[in-house]
């Protein structure tokens, strides 16, 4: 089964609408047109639908055609030397990856330029690295207009703030892959995982593994394997060992924890915003005071009142 059937069997199977799929990614004529075959799809782009989706990443080479199969063997051959520090075979291999790169493969070229950083840090040292072959920690290529972040680099707009020592920036469509537990900050809010996807125009972004949300205004913090961002509304959720932390009250926090989590804001932009933190599915909450599980939750930052549904229990250890 091609890509386009399976993208289209599994979304329909999961009852995902074209819109709920797309969110983030693109447009779901876009996402549409995919489906009927009638546009190409990169393969970044391909792994975040199929994410989206519950495919694991280990399991995508399954679904690529054979010339996409080849390509991702070479990758996974330069990448297991790279990492377990086999620098002649890794330098070989690059060589030979290097000489295959036509003019206009930019993704490629990416790919190929992160793996020679790496390949020179180990050997040389970054500084020494960034000093003798770049100069500094961006490599931008003028035809593509993609920045190359090769070490520490700072993204400055009016909003917000990117660091990161590895991944890409498009200046074009100003979207950001970034690795190595990069750092985007908005007005007050720290988004820090293993990796992120961000999208200034759009205003949104996505973080993978080992995620940590914190809102220094609001005082409230979200961690899980993965997290969704958007600043254009101010509200987040996060999913995959999620747990939110809300710390205004002082030192008396709250922990919740669900299989879903999420914040959502109201009245922004004036003095009575508040903010609703729900968690669905299997929830536990702890604060010193009170203890207790349910299915669902919500608590709202106005009142300070929390809302059980389903099957609560709520005890506390000081009552009879």
């Amino acid at each position: 089964m091609n890509f386009t059937a399976l993208l289209k069997n599994m979304r329909t199977e999961e009852g995902i609408s074209l819109d709920q799929l797309a969110l983030g990614i693109m447009s779901a004529s876009q996402l549409a047109r995919i489906e009927k075959g009638e546009r190409s799809v990169a393969k970044v782009v391909r792994d975040r639908l199929l994410e989206r989706l519950g495919v694991a990443r280990d399991l995508y080479e399954n679904l690529l055609d054979l010339e996409d199969y080849r390509e991702w063997e070479r990758q996974k051959d330069i990448l297991h030397a790279v990492r377990e520090k086999q620098t002649k075979e890794a330098e070989q291999l690059l060589s030979e990856y290097e000489e295959s790169l036509e003019d206009d493969e930019n993704i490629r070229r990416q790919f190929y330029l992160v793996m020679l950083a790496d390949i020179q840090k180990k050997a040389e040292g970054q500084e020494l690295f960034v000093r003798k072959c770049y100069r500094d920690t961006l490599r931008y290529n003028t035809e593509s207009k993609i920045a190359v972040i090769l070490g520490p680099s700072n993204i400055v707009s009016d909003n917000n703030h990117i660091y990161s020592e590895r991944g890409f920036y498009n200046t074009m469509t100003e979207q950001a892959e970034l690795l190595d537990r990069s750092v985007l900050t908005n007005q007050g809010k720290k988004l820090v995982g293993d990796s992120l996807f961000y999208d200034r125009i759009i205003g949104y972004g996505e973080a993978f593994d080992n995620v940590k949300m914190t809102d220094s205004i609001n005082k409230n913090m979200l961690t899980g394997d993965y997290c969704f961002y958007n600043e254009l509304t101010d509200s987040a959720f996060a999913t995959k060992r999620a747990v939110a932390i809300d710390y205004s009250q002082g030192p008396d926090s709250l922990f919740m924890h669900g299989d879903t989590l999420q914040l959502v804001s109201y009245n922004l932009n004036t003095d009575s915003v508040f903010r609703l933190m729900k968690a669905y599915h299997k929830v536990r909450m702890y604060r010193t005071d009170v203890q207790g599980v349910c299915d669902s939750l919500v608590y709202n930052s106005k009142d300070s009142c929390m809302t059980m549904y389903t099957d609560p229990i709520l005890w506390n250890e000081g009552l009879p």
